[in-house]
């Protein structure tokens, strides 16, 4: 897979989606391997409150913030409070 990003001023990186963490964060890391070869401006990382370091399931988040600040690139990381899906999940 070929990921191509030239000529993009600045990316949104939501995370990647349901999968093992170390999934998550292999294509994680892609899209930033990307971000820094085609020179992206500005990197915009969705993630948790206080990067979930109070939550034992957000690995990723962690993985990804500590990523996206060794890119080099100029970022922000949005601070996304819980999902109702998730409690939903839980109280099942």
């Amino acid at each position: 897979m070929s990921l191509d990003l030239a000529g993009v001023s600045t990316l949104v990186l939501i995370s990647a989606g349901y999968a093992e963490d170390d999934q998550v964060v292999t294509r994680h890391a892609a899209v930033l391997d990307a971000a820094v070869r085609d020179g992206i401006g500005h990197v915009v990382y969705t993630s948790l409150t206080t990067a979930g370091d109070h939550l034992g399931f957000a690995l990723a988040h962690r993985a990804t913030e500590r990523l996206v600040r060794a890119s080099g690139l100029p970022w922000t990381i949005l601070r996304n409070g819980l999902y109702a899906e998730l409690f939903g999940g839980l109280l099942m």
